[in-house]
């Protein structure tokens, strides 16, 4: 990895985490359950293409309780980083991490065996329009 792709990352963290802990309800995600966020950056226009995808986790080693008060505000434990060179890897790690849950939470509850339905039905679409595309890719190629 170059060094200007790791000063864009750094840059790009610094960012994301400072916009992140300005919303008011940063200081409760890890505590409503949001312990993984996975972002994925990209410089559509410009040279650098793929820039990563970021990983946030929350980790609380002590397991001390944090909380917040009119005058105190105790954040136990913090949110810890990494970078993916793929979207694919990126994608592993989300999938991974809701197939360890018993429920998803896009905007309500959802059973676990109806997500897992719609995965595989996006599984079977994108292998569809994979396969649509090879095809057509290979039209063209003289088999010897």
């Amino acid at each position: 990895m170059s060094q200007e792709l790791k000063d864009i990352r750094y840059a790009m963290e610094t960012q994301y985490r400072y916009k992140l802990y300005q919303t008011t309800d940063f200081p409760f995600l890890h505590s409503i359950g949001i312990k993984h966020i996975i972002q994925g950056f990209a410089d559509k226009d410009g040279p650098m293409g793929f820039i990563g995808m970021l990983h946030l986790w929350y980790e609380n080693k002590s397991g001390e309780p944090s909380y917040q008060t009119k005058t105190t505000h105790f954040l136990n434990g913090n949110w810890k980083s990494e970078w993916f060179d793929t979207a694919l890897e990126g994608l592993e790690l989300t999938m991974k991490l809701e197939n360890e849950k018993p429920y998803t939470l896009p905007e309500r509850l959802i059973p676990k065996h109806l997500w897992d339905k719609e995965v595989q039905n996006s599984k079977d679409l994108a292998d569809k329009h994979i396969k649509r595309k090879l095809e057509k890719e290979m039209e063209g190629i003289l088999w010897n």
